[in-house]
């Protein structure tokens, strides 16, 4: 992630070649469980922890100390795939109770929660060949890419409103991460959490 916001220009430019160094830190980054760093947007510096090991025993938990906002983000396109951790189980399931458990966690309850669920385009495109209803129960409206969308997205409010029905949670759908649609987003965040410092 850090690596990422380094260098998320080349990424994004249509010369862009992957490097050895990209798989590495890649690998690093995903290895090392917890990530700090800070980037500033609009004069404002964010300090961001990212958790890529959400299922780690509660270690991770105190890394959320003094947050303002918290940042869930979920891809669209695991409907279809199995969990890396857990055999014969569901990854956007999984998903959806990891999010579920951070909702309950006493220890988090007064911090707002943004939920960006990503790859939207990608997903109408994976919706024609494999169907939703397939691999999420209770689905019933296949050939209707705005009504599968709406059920994943209800799937994650729902499971979250069970365990804290007052958590405040902003959603968004991303469209296909571009440049410009991800540095709109963190302007977003930006002002949220200039609204909860206010507010607090």
């Amino acid at each position: 992630m850090i690596s990422f916001f380094n260098n998320y220009e080349r990424y994004f430019s249509e010369e862009f070649e992957l490097t050895l160094d990209d798989v590495l830190i890649s690998k690093n980054s995903y290895d090392s469980g917890v990530e700090k760093f800070n980037i500033k947007i609009d004069g404002i510096k964010l300090n961001i922890i990212n958790v890529t090991k959400p299922i780690m025993n509660g270690k991770w938990l105190n890394v959320f100390d003094n947050v303002n906002l918290i940042i869930y983000c979920a891809s669209l396109t695991d409907y279809n795939r199995q969990s890396k951790q857990i055999r014969n189980k569901n990854r956007l399931v999984e998903t959806i109770e990891i999010f579920r458990s951070i909702c309950g966690l006493e220890c988090l309850k007064t911090i707002p929660i943004t939920l960006f669920l990503g790859q939207k385009q990608s997903f109408y495109r994976k919706l024609e060949k494999n169907k939703l209803s397939k691999f999420l129960k209770g689905f019933r409206s296949d050939g209707d890419n705005k009504r599968a969308l709406g059920f994943i997205k209800k799937k994650f409010l729902t499971e979250a409103k069970k365990v804290s029905a007052d958590r405040k949670i902003f959603d968004f759908i991303i469209e296909d991460n571009s440049l410009d649609e991800i540095s709109d987003l963190f302007r977003i965040i930006s002002n949220l959490i200039k609204q909860e410092v206010k507010r607090k």
